[in-house]
């Protein structure tokens, strides 16, 4: 019984050098090679020390010192036992480290997927040359503005102006220098209105729109008079129109947009460089004459 005990010993411990030798072919040099060889001898030493009891076994030997031999087994045994848990400890721990460093690169990746989707989203609501909004941003805008308007029965304003005269500048000076106007004119529009409270936008051309949002006509006649004020110091002239929304008179975008255009033709039509300002009614204010 001893003698079958001890050969199906000897067979598992060819198979654990088997699986212990893959390994070793499989992982790289630098990952714990040493202790992978270290037990590739102990377990040699082991089938070894285990062949040799199973001749005495069998020759019916007699060991001398037969307790020294088992300690020294034992010993090794030992030995093997705390190497298995060493290396066991140092790959999970380098797996553990593998797996955080991945997390943290896949959150940075995510992070990084984010932000650049952010920046497309951007790009592609945004005006390359004034760096405002775009007309297609304008109507989403717009459509959001009136329902919340309705809801909060809160009234906004919208503010539409085009530069005076400004294909005669573009036939005279050429396009370059109407595209520094128009630059020039998205960054008074950018200084003029609240920051992270009023929307600015080119609408198209030489035409620009502004959303101002929970405000009075005081503050948007304002805002209207600041960039008057500001590309007149820069030689440029602008008709503006301002119509309000409220709930006695709901709009929808495009009626608005409509209605706004109109006050600023209006405005052009009355000699240019000025405000006029427009309620969704059939009664009409005089315009507003820069001074």
């Amino acid at each position: 019984m001893i003698e079958i005990i001890v050969a199906i010993s000897i067979f598992i411990l060819l198979y654990a050098a088997y699986r212990c030798k893959r390994c070793t072919d499989l992982i790289p040099e630098r990952f714990f090679g040493r202790y992978w060889r270290v037990m590739s001898l102990l377990i040699g030493f082991f089938i070894f020390g285990y062949a040799f009891f199973e001749y005495t076994l069998f020759a019916n030997l007699d060991l001398i010192n037969q307790r020294v031999i088992v300690s020294m087994v034992l010993l090794f045994g030992a030995i093997y036992v705390v190497l298995v848990t060493s290396l066991s400890y140092r790959a999970f721990s380098e797996i553990i480290s593998l797996q955080q460093k991945t997390q943290d690169y896949a959150e940075h990746l995510e992070a990084e997927v984010k932000k650049r989707t952010c920046e497309l989203e951007e790009l592609s609501i945004t005006d390359s040359l004034t760096g405002l909004y775009n007309q297609r941003h304008l109507f989403c805008k717009l459509e959001e503005a009136i329902v919340r308007a309705c809801r909060q029965d809160s009234p906004f304003f919208v503010l539409l102006f085009d530069i005076d005269k400004f294909k005669m500048i573009n036939d005279r000076d050429g396009h370059l220098v109407g595209d520094k106007i128009l630059q020039m004119v998205g960054r008074v529009v950018q200084s003029c209105v609240r920051d992270k409270v009023d929307l600015a936008f080119r609408y198209g051309g030489d035409e620009f729109a502004i959303i101002l949002p929970d405000a009075t006509k005081h503050q948007a006649l304002k805002v209207g008079h600041r960039i008057l004020r500001e590309l007149n110091d820069r030689h440029v002239e602008a008709s503006i129109g301002i119509v309000p929304h409220t709930n006695h008179h709901v709009l929808d975008a495009r009626n608005l947009l409509t209605l706004v255009d109109t006050a600023m033709y209006e405005a052009k039509a009355e000699g240019g460089n000025r405000i006029r300002f427009i309620r969704p009614t059939a009664t009409r204010q005089k315009p507003f004459k820069v001074v």
